[in-house]
């Protein structure tokens, strides 16, 4: 965990760079990792946590730090349609600010890979204008554009 840290803290001071993570947000749970996401200036994770059973956890840090959701990858998560659906309003609910869209082109390892009509999902859970904010706007501010 140190080394993350530092490593963490290093780009952002000398790029501006966020630290993603590919994580279970269940892993969450464990205080070490909770306390270090909290911690970092900026943080993105990918695939909204890959499953359900974590995303309170995910939420909780979302709402206290300085954190990212990269809502990609749906054939990666442990939810279905429905599941992604409420966890993309969750996520808008807490931090409209806060979540970005990706295809996760070209979805390697990914059971089910990028489908269009994942963008369609999207808008239809949180609607044509936080659309607009989640493919654009908050892109450009984490990527400092």
């Amino acid at each position: 965990m140190r080394d993350i840290e530092a490593l963490a803290l290093r780009v952002h001071d000398l790029a501006g760079w966020h630290s993603e993570f590919y994580l279970e947000s269940s892993s969450l749970k464990h205080e070490e990792l909770y306390s270090l996401l909290q911690s970092l200036p900026c943080v993105c994770v990918d695939h909204l946590g890959m499953g359900a059973n974590g995303l309170p956890l995910l939420l909780n840090v979302l709402s206290e730090g300085n954190l990212t959701i990269k809502a990609t990858g749906f054939g990666r998560v442990d939810f279905n349609r429905d599941g992604i659906v409420e966890c993309l309003r969750s996520i808008v609910d807490c931090r409209p600010d806060k979540l970005v869209f990706g295809t996760d082109l070209p979805s390697t390892r990914a059971q089910v890979p990028f489908n269009p009509s994942d963008v369609d999902l999207v808008v239809e859970a949180i609607g044509v204008e936080a659309s607009k904010r989640v493919m654009l706007d908050n892109a450009l501010n984490l990527y400092r554009i």
